[in-house]
């Protein structure tokens, strides 16, 4: 991964980089992303959000985002 260019995408807790990959568990189902890949929203079969995790692909740090169930689009809102 290069350099992030999403200024609303989540940064790591621990070394606070942007190299995040998210993953968004559902019922029976997940969705993983990296920085600049909603491209391609997916199709899903039917299923209800469970909750939303992260995994820094610089230190390795593993969490999960408090409160959310499903990512946001706004984290792919590129800096102008």
């Amino acid at each position: 991964m290069g350099k992030v260019k999403f200024p609303n995408w989540p940064r790591c807790p621990k070394c606070k980089s942007q190299k995040v990959e998210i993953v968004e568990l559902w019922i029976n189902h997940s969705i993983s992303w990296g920085p600049g890949d909603y491209e391609n929203e997916g199709n899903l079969e039917q299923g209800e959000p469970g909750h939303v995790d992260g995994k820094c692909q610089n230190c390795k740090h593993t969490w999960r985002f408090r409160g959310i169930t499903q990512i946001n689009s706004d984290w792919w809102k590129e800096d102008k």
